[in-house]
């Protein structure tokens, strides 16, 4: 609760600075609000659904059917939460002076690792398999669906999955962002190179975990048509 009314009190205070900001500027500030939203969404997946599973230790959930559901969901949250920080601080350097020429490409790319490709292509690649095991599990386990209907009361949400589906939606954001980003920053701008980088990096990442979960798609696919396969052979040997 503490997390989430400090936001708000800052987002208040960010409202009456964006009001004398050109458009440039309200990107910005709506980059670092969506950040600092997603964040939360993430915050609340992990601390408020995932932790307490985990520390029931299996009475609801299995250690191993909570690794599919929520995967590294922690990891996106540390990405997240580092890159608003770094919003946040940048942010209260803006004036109605400098909007239009401070640098902010540059807080993408920095967080634009090896590491958190990987981490995002973990996450993307394992989602529907997660959202299958998730809705089994509801359908299944009358206990849980019990106890998650009475945890989502308090979050207004529906759905554990309005909280999951969030990192697949994040990544196409950033782009679309940076083009906007680009369209109100001035060539001569140092910012302009570093928005070219920073698109030229999240339009790889993006396209090498399509590519990616494509072919792990298809080999569980095949995957499944084999162990489908080996069951019917059993039935029929047994009869």
């Amino acid at each position: 609760m503490m997390r989430k009314y400090e936001q708000e009190q800052k987002k208040m205070k960010r409202a009456e600075i964006v009001k004398d900001l050109t458009h440039r500027g309200k990107i910005i500030n709506e980059m670092l609000e969506t950040e600092l939203s997603y964040g939360e969404f993430l915050y609340v997946a992990v601390k408020k659904f995932y932790t307490p599973l985990k520390n029931m230790s299996g009475k609801l959930l299995s250690k191993e059917e909570l690794k599919v559901i929520f995967q590294n969901t922690e990891k996106l949250l540390e990405f997240s939460d580092k890159l608003s920080s770094s919003m946040e601080e940048r942010f209260n350097q803006v004036t109605k002076e400098n909007v239009d020429t401070i640098k902010w490409a540059d807080l993408l790319l920095n967080i634009c690792t090896e590491e958190f490709e990987s981490e995002y292509q973990e996450y993307i690649t394992g989602y529907d398999r997660a959202m299958e095991k998730l809705n089994e599990s509801l359908k299944n386990n009358k206990e849980f669906d019990k106890w998650t209907t009475k945890a989502l009361s308090f979050e207004n949400q529906k759905s554990i999955a309005s909280f999951l589906i969030t990192p697949i939606q994040r990544l196409p954001r950033y782009i679309l962002y940076l083009r906007d980003l680009k369209k109100r920053t001035e060539e001569s701008s140092e910012d302009y190179s570093l928005i070219e980088r920073a698109l030229e990096k999240f339009q790889g990442i993006t396209k090498t975990i399509n590519e990616n979960k494509a072919i792990f798609d298809e080999m569980f696919r095949m995957q499944n048509i084999y162990n489908n396969f080996r069951t019917n052979d059993r039935k029929q040997s047994n009869l």
